[in-house]
């Protein structure tokens, strides 16, 4: 499951992860049925949402990230705060957008049928917010400009002219819908490189797979070079 088909599936309803009637539609419940719906993660026992952020088992498996830093699938954490209305437990929330959006339970009133908290899209500003929790492993990877100009010359023999839209390549995280809009993008450039494209795919979804979608900004761009370099492309 994907973190939207996650906020599609529970949008106006109560959260529960625990099935315990009391905790229903508490903002915990929402992040604890997020780790373990969309990543996996089994979430310990805490007794309050601001716990997360000093949990042991939770940051042997998740970094902090400061404020400012978050990215869409983060977990926010606040701390006991009279600002937010939670003098003694804090407050969590998924991050949708920076800035930030948050996917919450338990704020601002909404109700689902049952009348339990629903949960529901938010704006939030950053007070008396502790920072973030990203699963390890999940920081988002781009391309440099040159590992595209790089790759674009090695298909085509010369730099990217002025319809090729290097920004959706270079502000877009890597991933393999992203490696197939450029191969299809660059392959009728020279039909024979067709087989070249496919077999581009196909190396950078083994790397992908074996590195654990490593965080080198660096190692998905080289990789591709290299696959470049196999079908006798030399770096300029």
């Amino acid at each position: 499951m994907t973190l939207d088909q996650f906020v599609t599936n529970n949008t106006g309803e109560a959260a529960t992860y625990d099935n315990v009637p009391a905790n229903y539609g508490q903002c915990e419940q929402l992040v604890c049925r997020y780790w373990k719906d969309v990543l996996g993660f089994i979430c310990p026992m805490i007794p309050a949402a601001k716990d997360l952020w000093t949990n042991a088992t939770i940051l042997a498996n998740f970094d902090r990230i400061p404020v400012g830093k978050e990215q869409k699938g983060d977990v926010a954490v606040w701390g006991a705060s009279s600002a937010i209305n939670s003098p003694e437990f804090g407050h969590t929330d998924i991050v949708l957008a920076p800035g930030f959006t948050g996917f919450d339970s338990n704020w601002g009133g909404v109700k689902a049928p049952n009348g339990y908290p629903a949960a529901h899209e938010v704006q939030h500003n950053y007070t008396d917010v502790l920072g973030f929790l990203r699963k390890k492993g999940d920081e988002e990877v781009y391309f440099t400009k040159e590992e595209i100009k790089s790759i674009v010359r090695g298909y085509t023999g010369a730099n990217p002219g002025k319809g090729f839209d290097m920004e959706h390549y270079t502000k877009t995280p890597i991933s393999q819908a992203l490696i197939d809009q450029l191969c299809n993008q660059l392959a009728p450039y020279n039909e024979k490189r067709i087989q070249q494209a496919t077999s581009l795919q196909s190396q950078v979804a083994s790397l992908r797979a074996a590195s654990g979608d490593s965080s080198d900004a660096n190692l998905l761009g080289q990789a591709l070079i290299g696959v470049l370099t196999k079908f006798g492309y030399k770096k300029q």
